[in-house]
């Protein structure tokens, strides 16, 4: 859980993974699902048990958004939940959507500021399973917004004027709920 507004996060609570569980099995056995979005996941025993629930209910179409770094730069998981989520999750994906940031901690660390730079991390990313690559560009800067769209085939650069505004935390996960 998060505390946070449009201007950033302010503090987080890791949610035991039993309850995770029992969260998704509770929505899932109900009114069941159409399409399932993950965001932050805190710890690598919620990454595993999170890919358990997904096989075990059958949910795609699957879009995880690895939300693993603050706005300020700051990282929010370890590298192990980092490995996790590649592993467990990116193969079930029917897209994933990091930012630069995030695609940058999933790939070793090397910054992404280059549109080839780009261009590699969503091959590098696409190779780790899943169907389609979104790579938000919003931390890029300049006078637009570009981000980077990949199949495994064909790459689509999606580019838009940067709209100016301080309150622009969860643009993110708002695009990857879209």
């Amino acid at each position: 859980l998060t505390a946070q507004n449009t201007r950033g996060v302010q503090g987080v609570h890791a949610v035991p993974a039993e309850f995770v569980g029992q969260q998704m099995d509770s929505v899932l056995t109900d009114i069941g699902a159409t399409a399932v979005k993950t965001g932050m996941v805190a710890d690598a025993d919620v990454a595993a048990l999170v890919a358990c629930k997904v096989a075990q209910h059958g949910l795609p179409p699957l879009v995880v958004d690895p939300v693993m770094v603050a706005s300020s730069g700051a990282v929010l998981v370890t590298p192990e939940v980092g490995k996790q989520v590649r592993k467990l999750l990116f193969p079930m994906a029917t897209v994933v959507t990091p930012n630069l940031p995030e695609a940058s901690f999933l790939l070793g660390g090397e910054p992404i500021t280059t549109r080839e730079q780009m261009f590699d991390a969503a091959s590098a990313l696409h190779s780790m399973g899943p169907q389609w690559v979104l790579l938000k560009g919003g931390h890029s800067g300049g006078d637009l917004a570009s981000d980077l769209l990949y199949d495994g085939t064909t790459f689509y650069e999606l580019e838009a004027e940067r709209v100016a505004s301080s309150n622009t935390h969860g643009t993110g996960c708002t695009l990857g709920a879209a």
